[in-house]
């Protein structure tokens, strides 16, 4: 029988943990909950255990240990903690131990269930959930994989709940602050258009990406950041980076921004005992903290106060951008946080979390026409702008020149399988001699690799 409600919901969460609930009576054994980073899943299992599973086992299956320790510390947890017990996913490394571990509980929850699959742990962990008679919800901000797995398809059903764009135009979230640290010469703006048309277009433009943290020194943005948190005076901030090299080469350059705060690296090399929980302690009793990382505090983990984030990583990854944006999200949040993007990935995540490309891709509209839908979609979620300006100042040309380079791109896109479709309808395939390529290829006007490039991936296809 439902007990005193204890935790409160958000109305729309409310709603989810109901349709939740419907979906184990009618007789689904697994399900998938999907929400946006910091839009409350956490409350939702909370509320679910507390209102339906009170005096029943419950385990809880994270990534690490780390994530465990965050949940313990919600107050609303202190409710629930008698009926929870937590997990890793490392620990089902064996079907028999993992089935034995299973069916000793009446409710499994699998947080970031994304990883279902994608190694050992995850891949005994999926045949387990299946194979065992006990109810599974599991819990994810990114369910669709880059590497074609389908996480959706372990379960026997999926409820949608808030994106996290949805929460913010309720306004249930702050819109984010988010400034573009980035050289506005014509090479540096050349990379980032590279970077948004080769999402869709890889076999045109090929595997010759640049990468931007060779073209673009992260020194030009020094004073550009010092003024942006002098600008944004936030207490805790998460810094990306690439890898561990790039990290210790950036900590002089942190310290130079940060001067009156503690700074702690945060990465695999470092050999400590529980160390990644003792940084999250250490930031949480700090008064100003950076934590400097590249992938261990990505997803998970939340400190109350987080409100700042400086990429200096090209991210390519639409759901790890995501999972990185959610270390400043949260529902209820009073500060607007604060984002600074030191490469190229913003403005192509932020196209690609909106969808615009669509409209990019519509020749009959004109640059203006783009540039306005570009804006109109964003700022609902966004204050964008260049360096160290505030509310999209600046930003009217830089979407100029996106509009432009893009534009450029798509003609020269189409130039390409104009050239092939021709080359195709008069050599029928690649054995050719070079020079016919290249004389095709000067033809059309477009380079001789790109061309040869393309047909060959073409005939790959077809075969």
């Amino acid at each position: 029988m439902k007990v005193t409600n204890a935790i409160d919901l958000l109305p729309n969460n409310e709603y989810s943990l109901q349709k939740i609930v419907k979906a184990f009576q009618k007789g689904n054994k697994n399900i998938c909950y999907t929400s946006g980073v910091g839009t409350g899943k956490s409350y939702i299992f909370m509320k679910l255990v507390h209102d339906y599973y009170k005096d029943k086992k419950v385990l809880y299956i994270v990534p690490k240990y780390a994530v465990a320790e965050n949940i313990r510390n919600y107050k609303e947890f202190k409710i629930i903690e008698n009926n929870v017990e937590f997990e890793t996913y490392n620990y089902f490394n064996n079907y028999e131990k993992g089935m034995l571990r299973l069916n000793d509980y009446d409710l499994i929850l699998i947080d970031e269930c994304h990883h279902l699959g994608s190694n050992i742990y995850g891949t005994i962990l999926t045949k387990c959930m299946h194979d065992s008679n006990i109810p599974c919800l599991g819990l994810t901000a990114t369910p669709i994989r880059e590497d074609g797995i389908d996480i959706l398809s372990y379960f026997d059903t999926t409820i949608n709940g808030m994106t996290t764009i949805e929460a913010i135009k309720c306004g249930y979230m702050k819109p984010f602050n988010y400034r573009i640290c980035l050289p506005k010469d014509e090479n540096s703006l050349n990379i980032l258009m590279h970077d948004i048309t080769d999402t869709n277009n890889s076999v045109l433009l090929g595997d010759n990406r640049t990468n931007v943290k060779s073209a673009i020194d992260y020194e030009m943005s020094e004073d550009i950041l010092k003024e942006v948190v002098k600008q944004y005076p936030k207490n805790k901030w998460t810094i990306f980076c690439d890898k561990i090299d790039s990290l210790n080469e950036h900590l002089p350059l942190i310290h130079r921004i940060f001067p009156d705060y503690k700074i702690y690296p945060l990465h695999s090399k470092i050999e400590e005992e529980d160390y990644l929980q003792k940084t999250i302690n250490k930031v949480s009793n700090s008064e100003k903290a950076v934590v400097v990382c590249c992938d261990m505090f990505t997803e998970g983990v939340h400190i109350d106060d987080m409100d700042g984030i400086i990429f200096f990583r090209n991210v390519q990854s639409l759901p790890l951008f995501q999972q990185m944006l959610g270390r400043v999200c949260k529902i209820g949040k009073t500060e607007a946080p604060i984002v600074v993007d030191c490469t190229s990935c913003g403005p192509r995540i932020l196209f690609e979390m909106i969808k615009t490309e669509d409209v990019l891709d519509n020749k009959n509209l004109q640059p203006n026409e783009q540039k306005e839908i570009i804006k109109t979609r964003l700022k609902v979620i966004m204050n964008i702008g260049l360096d160290k300006h505030q509310e999209w100042e600046g930003f009217d040309e830089f979407l100029n020149e996106i509009v432009k380079l893009r534009q450029k791109k798509i003609d020269h896109i189409e130039n390409v399988k104009d050239a092939a479709n021709e080359y195709f309808r008069m050599f029928g395939t690649i054995s050719n001699t070079d020079k016919l390529l290249r004389n095709c290829a000067e033809l059309w006007d477009v380079s001789t690799a790109t061309l040869k490039h393309y047909i060959e991936k073409q005939e790959e296809m077809e075969r």
